[in-house]
């Protein structure tokens, strides 16, 4: 069985004029990836690695998560390929993951996210708005066979954030 948690990177801020990779997250974006963190703790803590884009407001959403969970920040694992906004493109990340990992996480980015968890899900996955996530688990043993899992999914909203 294979777990997939996909984490959608917390609110970014407009404030500075930056590129889009190098935009921080906002005040609010902290303070609601923190409570989903914190909240779902025991969740995440089955997550045997962390995957995040590089932009800035992933990797700062993952630091974030790992920290809350006692994850190891020199072990989350920041790649380029996860920096897309294309569902076609982290489907071909996924099914080439390391069959070893039983559970893992994701953080990045819409519409990537929401299309590609609907897409899997048997059980209609929400739309992922910032901080929020989705975990599917699939009933195979190797990344590539994923087809269609069931989810269960969390929201920023039912924290007050």
């Amino acid at each position: 069985m294979k777990k997939l948690i996909f984490l959608r990177h917390a609110k970014s801020s407009w404030e500075e004029p930056v590129l889009d990779r190098n935009r921080s997250l906002s005040s609010k974006g902290i303070k609601a990836v923190q409570g989903v963190s914190h909240h779902w703790k025991n969740l995440f803590d089955e997550a045997e690695c962390i995957f995040t884009s590089p932009a800035n407001r992933a990797l700062h959403s993952a630091k974030i998560l790992a920290h809350t969970i006692g994850y190891d920040l020199k072990k989350i694992r920041i790649l380029e390929e996860l920096y897309t906004f294309n569902p076609k493109d982290l489907l071909t990340f996924i099914k080439k993951t390391d069959d070893s990992l039983l559970n893992i996480i994701i953080v990045g980015h819409n519409p990537a996210f929401s299309v590609l968890s609907q897409k899997l899900s048997t059980d209609n996955a929400p739309a992922l708005r910032t901080s929020c996530w989705t975990q599917l688990t699939f009933q195979t043993n190797k990344w590539s066979f994923i087809e269609f899992g069931t989810s269960i999914s969390g929201s920023r909203k039912s924290l007050n954030f």
